[in-house]
């Protein structure tokens, strides 16, 4: 499998869900948790960003994911 399987429209917007979030955007209303608010000079965690954007919850609730991600880092089992 290739990531291509899971669609690349989902995987872009995915992406720009990321950025949303790192920016402060939350399309769902949820506020993701542990923002510290970005700074390009330092590692940015943010947790329940998947809560906070709708294109992130996409992608990792797509059913194909962990087998794409398996196939690709050659594990039995992947976890989100």
């Amino acid at each position: 499998m290739t990531a291509e399987t899971i669609g690349e429209k989902l995987i872009y917007a995915a992406q720009k869900g990321s950025w949303q979030c790192t920016d402060g955007l939350f399309d769902t209303g949820v506020l993701a948790s542990s923002h510290p608010g970005y700074d390009a000079n330092r590692v940015c965690e943010i947790n329940d960003a998947h809560l906070a954007n709708a294109a992130l919850y996409a992608l990792l609730t797509e059913s194909r994911l962990g087998g794409c991600i398996a196939t690709v880092t050659g594990s039995a089992m992947v976890q989100v």
